[in-house]
């Protein structure tokens, strides 16, 4: 088990800052916003030594920031995990790894934006709604 807030506060202090757009490209992560299949928010992959991190384009902009945080938690804190977690569509049991993620993007979120880690959680867990604001 991680100390996620923990960790969380040692990377703001490494990179310093809290965003988390900053953080990716001081790590060389690129970011691309395109299409995505339905209920998938965004995801990472390694491609030839190089990491990206996809986000659905339809996203509104604290969504796009709180899926690209969720990414950056599973880099840190599963760097060699290679399966797609898709609810309902793997068999794979990975409740423990997103739940980690969803918790690191929730407290790196809480350093930079002023939405309750509750709406961040809900976000993460139920996915993307067209008419949810918060």
């Amino acid at each position: 088990m991680f100390n996620i807030p923990l960790r969380v506060k040692n990377i703001i202090r490494r990179h310093d800052t809290c965003n988390p757009y900053i953080i990716a490209k001081e790590l060389k992560i690129g970011i691309i916003y395109g299409e995505t299949p339905d209920r998938v928010n965004g995801f990472w992959r390694r491609v030839l030594r190089r990491k990206y991190i996809c986000i659905n384009e339809d996203l509104e902009e604290w969504q796009q920031k709180t899926v690209l945080c969720h990414e950056l938690g599973h880099i840190f804190l599963h760097p060699g995990y290679k399966n797609y977690c898709m609810a309902g569509r793997t068999y794979f049991s990975c409740t423990r790894r997103e739940d980690e993620a969803d918790q690191f993007a929730a407290e790196i979120m809480g350093y930079s934006s002023d939405i309750e880690k509750i709406n961040i959680l809900d976000f993460l867990k139920n996915g993307y709604k067209v008419n949810q604001t918060y």
